[in-house]
């Protein structure tokens, strides 16, 4: 039971596709069974497995062992081995897509993030097949069932929308495609979840605009302003002071600021719920207007630029993600450090911030941008000793070379060594390789405003090169093992995964 609160307290904050009462009684249940056949195997087996992912995420989150604790690792392996003997591509439950869609997350948060984006599909398509994107209201169902199957929709679409959007995948149900309702409880509490699912249904949008060959600048500009709609409707109680105060877009002032946020909390799922929203938001725009922001940035006065707009915001939101890390980790420093994503998207916002110290070491913002980089930096080598976590040591080395990369462009700009006028359209090809590293190539190459022999396509499509380095990229071929049909059985698969090798990836980029 104790790796049960494990789950529900430090993970379950961002939504869970079953409630705590009803997995203690199916934690009953499978008790009672004890020394009986039940009556439904394969419905036990899945069960079974939901209990298992559960342990499973919460020995991840169990801040008395370390994350890459074994324990984890043999409960995932038990869950796989549940599901494959609960015939669940054959028999669907809701179970089913529960147990897959936490199985997603736990691999995301093992750093196994192409086989989550897979299984979080898996999930999607068994969900489609049941017809949860259908709202049953009509169908004479209980209203418990009726809202177990709107949790576990809304729980799985969102999660998906915000996943493939934070690997610049495409999602698997278009908006218009859907009409399940929100569970009565989203209407309780703080809001978070409901507010959380307004924010996907954006997400959705911006992916299904920002994905097409040729994007459209004022549709994204759009949903932008919708973004901030929402934004705006954000619950007090959940609203982030210390990420607000970067906001200067909205807030010129602190004292606008403290008007309109709460004084900082202790409670853990208020805090963490209201920097979640902080970052999905900020990520989310971040996400739409980076390339923009990289064209702007090209120019000798970005303020200029007809993306201007896109520019100042970009700027705005990565500095918002870096404070929303630095709050999270002042006031949970240790359960901050499992949540994988926090650190990511502020690594993103870190990576887009520096591109001004390279390309334009002129900028009257590169003294706060190098304050922004100090900051992150500092927050990453203060975890470094005490977390296992391969991203956030591998993203560490990035920032304390893109760091000493903005320094030295900064330095020889004020010593008179680059010409103030100098943008990256002529730059050298260490310039082309940041823009490289950072993932804008393609979308540069579209906007027409650079010559595309500036950064080579790599030589073959199944490497990604980066700052002249490449990397093999694994075989789609784990699946079988993963669900546990081949003659080897069930198996913790942990390859390098190179598509998302620098973790700040959400497409876009």
């Amino acid at each position: 039971m104790y790796l049960v609160g494990c789950f529900h307290r430090h993970i379950a904050w961002n939504g869970s596709p079953i409630l705590e009462d009803d997995l203690l009684t199916i934690l009953r249940w499978l008790y009672t069974l004890s020394g009986i056949a039940p009556a439904k195997p394969s419905m036990a087996f899945q069960r079974l497995g939901l209990v298992y992912i559960v342990l499973a995420l919460g020995s991840m989150l169990n801040m008395e062992v370390t994350g890459d604790d074994l324990a984890c690792k043999e409960f995932y392996e038990l869950s796989q081995e549940c599901l494959v003997s609960g015939k669940f591509l054959i028999h669907n439950s809701l179970t089913t897509v529960q147990t897959l869609s936490l199985m997603a997350k736990f691999t995301a948060y093992a750093d196994m993030r192409d086989v989550a984006w897979q299984i979080r599909g898996m999930a999607t398509r068994i969900m489609l097949a049941m017809g949860l994107h259908r709202d049953g209201e009509s169908w004479n169902l209980s209203s418990k069932d009726l809202n177990d199957r709107r949790r576990t929709f809304w729980e799985t679409y969102s999660t998906d929308v915000l996943i493939s959007g934070n690997w610049g995948r495409p999602s698997g149900l278009h908006p218009d495609l859907f009409d399940t309702q929100l569970p009565e409880d989203y209407n309780h509490g703080t809001g978070f979840e409901k507010q959380r699912c307004r924010l996907a249904m954006l997400a959705q949008e911006a992916l299904q605009e920002s994905l097409k060959i040729r994007s459209n600048y004022d549709k994204l500009r759009e949903i932008w302003r919708k973004t901030l709609e929402v934004e705006s409707a954000t619950p007090f109680e959940l609203r982030n002071r210390t990420a607000l105060m970067f906001m200067v877009s909205k807030y010129p002032t602190l004292a606008e600021v403290e008007a309109n946020t709460p004084p900082a909390s202790t409670n853990l799922r208020l805090v963490f719920q209201s920097h979640d929203l902080i970052d999905v938001a900020s990520t989310l725009v971040l996400s739409m207007f980076r390339p923009y922001f990289v064209h702007a940035v090209q120019e000798p006065d970005p303020s200029k630029s007809v993306y201007a707009e896109a520019y100042f915001t970009v700027i705005e939101r990565s500095s918002m993600l870096i404070a929303n890390l630095r709050s999270l980790h002042s006031t949970f420093p240790l359960i901050s450090t499992r949540h994988w994503f926090f650190w990511t998207h502020a690594f993103a916002g870190a990576v887009t911030l520096a591109t001004i110290c390279i390309a334009n070491p002129g900028s009257p913002l590169v003294d706060q941008v190098m304050n922004d980089l100090n900051s992150i930096i500092s927050l990453y080598t203060s975890i470094r000793p005490d977390v296992s976590q391969m991203p956030i040591k591998r993203n560490l080395q990035w920032l304390l070379e893109l760091r000493a990369k903005g320094l030295e462009r900064i330095e020889a700009f004020r010593a008179g060594q680059v010409p103030e006028n100098t943008s990256p359209a002529s730059a050298s090809e260490e310039m082309a390789e940041h823009l490289l590293l950072v993932g804008w190539r393609k979308k540069l190459v579209e906007l027409g405003h650079r010559d595309a022999d500036t950064v080579p396509d790599p030589v073959d499509p199944n490497v990604m090169s980066s700052t002249g380095l490449t990397f093999e990229t694994p075989g789609y071929d784990f699946m079988p093992q993963l669900l546990g049909l081949t003659s080897e059985g069930p198996q913790f698969i942990t390859p390098f995964d190179s598509t998302d090798m620098l973790d700040f990836e959400f497409n876009l980029q």
